[in-house]
């Protein structure tokens, strides 16, 4: 996980968003190891931070206030908040266990952004066409 925020720390362009989800196979230390990624999080200079899971209470807790930040129960709620606030050229980190379910938000997120080209490439050839 820490791997992951550090190396989009070094992403140059784009807004840069964070959606994590639960740290399911840490065991006894989960809370304080979940808390412990307030900083690395906070170090990304992130414009919005979706978080998914009880265990994410611990990370949200520790977050400075300033950081706009979504918590879910679970991945299929962050996907609303987390649809509305991607724009063009954002840069999107999602990580969590398998368990957490944060593989079918990252699928989700692609069909959708996958429909919305097709569509804009659709409206472009129509738009030729009628120029």
């Amino acid at each position: 996980m820490k791997a992951s925020l550090a190396a989009l720390s070094r992403r140059g362009s784009g807004r840069r968003l964070i959606a994590l989800g639960e740290m399911l196979e840490i065991g006894e230390t989960s809370d304080a190891e979940h808390a412990a990624l307030a900083d690395p999080v906070a170090d990304t200079g992130p414009a919005a931070i979706f978080l998914a899971g009880d265990k994410m209470t611990h990370l949200s807790d520790a977050l400075p206030p300033q950081l706009e930040q979504t918590w879910t129960r679970n991945w299929e709620e962050l996907w609303n908040p987390l649809q509305n606030a991607l724009r063009d050229g954002d840069v999107l980190l999602i990580k969590g266990s398998n368990a957490s379910g944060m593989a079918k938000l990252a699928d989700r997120i692609r069909q959708w952004s996958d429909s919305a080209m097709g569509k804009m490439e659709r409206g472009a050839e129509g738009a030729a066409e009628v120029g």
